[in-house]
């Protein structure tokens, strides 16, 4: 059986005892972009400053973002207050320009242009915590193109047979898991996790069972008891329970935990089924492009004659990185003389949590050629466990060089040279064919703008415990 409740529950509301399936949901999203009021600062500095531009009529067709950028030197602030607003209707599309534009700008556009930026990256990297919804309205169509136009809309991938029966299916703005779930049934097959990427994918081998085991659905996650083993002769050492949680495929966790101090178990008339071992933390490891990981639970024997555990909650901890930006950091003035290194000082790019520095450059020459080695440093505002040393998830967005003919140069070489827990600094190295000009060299550098961590409550209810096999 599945259930569904969504992110409405209260934080802090105890479970209805009258309530009769199990449900899951969100208690708190820990943002970086959130914590002190950042995002608040970022939205309202943002968005109320380009009023009353903001309530202008949209434009007929998109303006090019570098025109816009010139229009807020204008001398009308009409002009200007239309410009800002333009650049913000465009999102994530104006940021290249944005970035490429703040190391010269001046006057009223100096001031705006790091506004209207983080207020457009601190309002992606919210939207892409939130559940992605499905409209869809088809009849006797095939499953691949059905699959694939909830891809397009939501991002999330999900594998389904090429040969299977056309399918009919009508939802209004449904969460994706919830029409993943239906889409599966109607295929007349299950939603199954599977090795292949995305991870995701309806089952037609599997036909959906008469008793499934418990499982909870949220607007984000899907959480299902995978798998009950008896532990010890006769299950006398008690019982393993493997929790199955899926994420949205779209998504890309840093780090999946689970306290086993959150974790409560109940037999029958409530009484609690002890864990041997109340302290640490499950933290499995991710697999990269599969959407789901294994959580196991070992629990203590229950009290004798019980055969069902009524309930089991915890709390989940998923971290997720921001929205990705592009850093463009101009490599400039150029050194004087080779092998010097120019320590700058460069100006630091500053987007909603996130501080993107570059240190210092230079050139060398060896047997092999002209090579540019760059130190930059990102650090993020607020200090998370998700930058701890042994996570190289941050270490491997690498920055490239943009040459002045629009060439881009991957990095030959890199390494980190410290890390903290609120970013690093790395050192990456180039290898141009010819000598580097000395003037129109930018480096490149995509970075998540913070990480959010989302704790979420789940309770799963009346899981049939496996008896001893008897003789």
């Amino acid at each position: 059986m599945t259930a569904r409740l969504g992110f409405r529950h209260k934080p802090e509301a105890a479970p209805q005892a009258t309530v009769p399936t199990p449900f899951l949901t969100v208690r708190m999203v820990t943002s970086p972009c959130f914590q002190r009021g950042i995002f608040w600062r970022c939205f309202i500095a943002g968005w109320m400053l380009l009023a009353p531009g903001v309530q202008a009529a949209q434009p007929t067709a998109p303006v090019a973002p570098d025109r816009l950028i010139r229009q807020l030197s204008a001398g009308s602030l009409q002009r200007r207050d239309d410009a800002a607003a333009a650049l913000a209707r465009l999102g994530p599309a104006a940021l290249p320009a944005i970035e490429h534009a703040l190391p010269t700008a001046h006057s009223e556009a100096a001031f705006r242009l790091p506004r209207i930026a983080a207020a457009i990256a601190c309002t992606e990297t919210h939207r892409g915590l939130l559940p992605t919804t499905v409209t869809l309205s088809v009849s006797e169509q095939p499953l691949t193109e059905v699959a694939a136009e909830i891809a397009r809309q939501t991002g999330n991938r999900l594998l389904v047979p090429a040969d299977a029966a056309p399918v009919s299916l009508s939802c209004q703005q449904e969460p994706f898991w919830d029409v993943a779930s239906r889409l599966a049934a109607v295929a007349g097959g299950q939603l199954m996790c599977v090795d292949h990427p995305p991870g995701l994918a309806i089952d037609q081998q599997h036909p959906p069972s008469q008793s499934p085991l418990p499982a909870v659905i949220s607007d984000l996650l899907r959480i299902t008891v995978h798998r009950i083993d008896l532990l010890g002769p006769d299950g006398r050492a008690g019982h393993r329970l493997i929790l199955r949680l899926a994420w949205e495929p779209r998504l890309s966790p840093v780090m999946v935990r689970l306290p086993l101090p959150s974790v409560v178990a109940e037999a029958e008339a409530g009484t609690t089924i002890r864990q041997p071992q109340r302290t640490g933390v499950i933290e499995p490891f991710l697999t990269p492009n599969r959407c789901w990981v294994n959580l196991p639970i070992r629990l203590e024997p229950p009290p004798p004659g019980s055969t069902v555990l009524t309930s089991l909650r915890g709390t989940v901890e998923l971290w997720l990185p921001g929205f990705e930006h592009r850093f463009h950091l101009p490599l400039a003035p150029s050194p004087r003389d080779p092998g010097e290194a120019d320590e700058g000082p460069f100006p630091p790019h500053h987007v909603g949590d996130l501080t993107v520095r570059l240190d210092a450059w230079w050139q060398t020459t060896t047997a092999l050629g002209p090579q540019i080695t760059v130190r930059v440093t990102a650090q993020h505002e607020t200090p998370s466990a998700a930058f701890d040393s042994h996570r190289g998830w941050l270490h491997d967005h690498i920055p490239k060089l943009f040459l002045p003919d629009s060439t881009t140069l991957p990095a030959t070489a890199h390494r980190v040279v410290r890390r903290s827990d609120r970013g690093l600094t790395l050192e990456a190295t180039f290898a141009p064919t010819d000598p580097a000009p000395a003037t129109g060299l930018q480096l490149g550098w995509r970075l998540p703008l913070g990480v959010s961590r989302l704790p979420i409550d789940f309770w799963l209810r009346q899981t049939p415990l496996p008896l001893p096999e008897t003789e």
